[in-house]
Formats: C-alpha cells, structure tokens, sequence
C-alpha cells in the first residue's frame, strides 16, 4: 500500500465513527491534511512522523487524540 486511504466503518458505528484512514508513512509522497471538524484517535504502529509546520508530531508507536483543525497541515 502506499498514500492514503480512507475505510468505512461497520454500520453500528457511522452515526459516531465517521471513517478509518490509513496512511503508508513509507510512502514518500506529502499529504494535505484538511480540516474537517472532526476529532480523531491517531493510532501510529510505526517510526516517528511530524508535519512540515512541526505542530503535529507523532512519536513511534503512539496513540494521540487530535483535536478540530481550523487550517490544512502538510505531514511528511
């Protein structure tokens, strides 16, 4: 798998789970992350990520909850 990609969750959950997403961090393609008024749960299985403005780092096999966005991030 390489980029990202979005999974919908199972029916009992869509009225509070709006969706899954996997991103490949060995994948050496950027991503724009963009505000979507949703609160998500960050599960990284895998190395250390931080965004290019350096405000979202994710710390090798972490669990981080990340709060509304009010502007897009670019994750490298």
């Amino acid at each position: 798998m390489s980029g990202y990609q979005e999974l919908l969750p199972d029916k009992t959950l869509r009225n509070i789970v709006d969706c899954y997403w996997i991103s490949d961090s060995n994948s050496k393609q950027s991503l724009h992350i963009l505000p979507d008024s949703c609160t998500d749960l960050i599960f990284n299985f895998g190395s250390a990520v931080s965004s290019a403005e350096k405000q979202a780092d994710l710390s090798k096999e972490s669990i981080s909850a990340v709060g509304m966005m009010t502007r897009y991030k670019k994750s490298s």
